[in-house]
């Protein structure tokens, strides 16, 4: 079994207090880490491990996983950084060993899993419950707010007194319907996105954020077009992430995922619904590769609440598409 030539996965195990466990260069590593609302989560694959370390990993807690990613001779990029591992499991699959490790963000484990009971008094916003919220379970990270309209977050309302109760994480999620955003831990801190309508996305940060451009050839297959959404395979783009903004108009060709009988019966839906978007503003996304396969993509779903440039897309539906 050989390594696939330019495709190279560094991962470090350490424990609670930054001791190393493992240094997994030179195995095979495969992984799967995905972005999602609420918290990250991943599943790594380990190659022939020896018995002493899989005892290690398996039989112990407080075990946190790291990988960076690079290729051919590019940077160092860091694709998941101190997940917890919360399963270990050892399976014999001759000649090989696989130890298969289920992990999520550490910042689940330290702070969304707490449980409050706090109450917010005078005129109160949502930047003042979320900062009691961090100001208990005592977070020194970063908050960021990202396509909030200017103002609505320290909006005052005119309730004089919140409670706030339960899992941090349940509490965050009542929050995010009540003000319409996702919450997400990446950025090592938590990253409060908002989905703004185009009536609104002059108040927002939105047009002024950095630009990942997509390009034809870097992609795995045709990026998928809805009403104001993209579904995007890539080749291994760490840099995209919940939050990123990423811009289509240098690709030359695109399919539709909506249902046939909608593009039967709706005339000119296409060209009504979905020409003259070019920006979207990823929501989710999975990065999944390996120093042994051929995996090495990225599958990310985005939004166009922007109006980005306009553009024709005439020419991109293909082969009936």
């Amino acid at each position: 079994m050989a390594a696939i030539f330019g495709q190279e996965v560094v991962m470090e195990i350490t424990d609670l207090k930054g001791n190393q466990v493992l240094d997994a260069r030179g195995l095979r590593v495969d992984f799967d880490v995905r972005h999602i609302e609420g918290f990250s989560v991943a599943n790594v694959s380990v190659y022939n491990l020896n018995e002493t370390t899989i005892g290690n990993l398996i039989g112990a807690k407080d075990r946190y996983c790291t990988i960076k990613v690079r290729f051919h001779d590019g940077p160092y990029v860091t694709i998941m950084d101190k997940f917890y591992i919360s399963n270990a499991l050892d399976q014999r699959l001759v000649p090989n060993s696989i130890t298969q490790l289920y992990l999520y963000d550490s910042a689940r484990l330290i702070y969304l899993e707490q449980q409050i009971d706090v109450d917010v008094e005078g005129y109160v916003s949502l930047k003042s419950m979320i900062d009691t919220i961090m100001q208990k379970i005592n977070f020194t990270g970063k908050i960021h707010y990202q396509s909030w309209p200017r103002g609505l977050a320290a909006h005052k309302t005119p309730r004089r007194k919140a409670n706030l109760q339960g899992s941090v994480q349940q509490i965050l999620r009542e929050l995010g319907k009540e003000y319409t955003f996702n919450v997400y831990t990446v950025h090592g801190g938590f990253l409060l996105i908002y989905k703004p309508k185009l009536d609104q996305v002059h108040l927002t940060d939105l047009d002024k954020l950095p630009v990942i451009e997509l390009h034809t050839d870097n992609m795995r297959a045709n990026p998928m077009l809805a009403p104001a959404q993209l579904n995007i395979t890539s080749n291994l783009d760490p840099n995209i992430q919940p939050g990123s903004v990423v811009d289509i108009r240098n690709l030359i060709t695109a399919g539709s995922n909506t249902e046939a009988e909608t593009l039967q019966l709706a005339d000119q839906y296409l060209a009504n619904n979905i020409a003259g978007y070019s920006r979207y503003q990823i929501l989710s996304c999975q990065h999944k590769g390996s120093n042994f396969t051929g995996d090495w993509f990225t599958m990310a779903n985005g939004t166009a609440p922007t109006h980005g440039k306009v553009m024709p897309t005439q020419t991109w539906f293909k082969n009936g598409n």
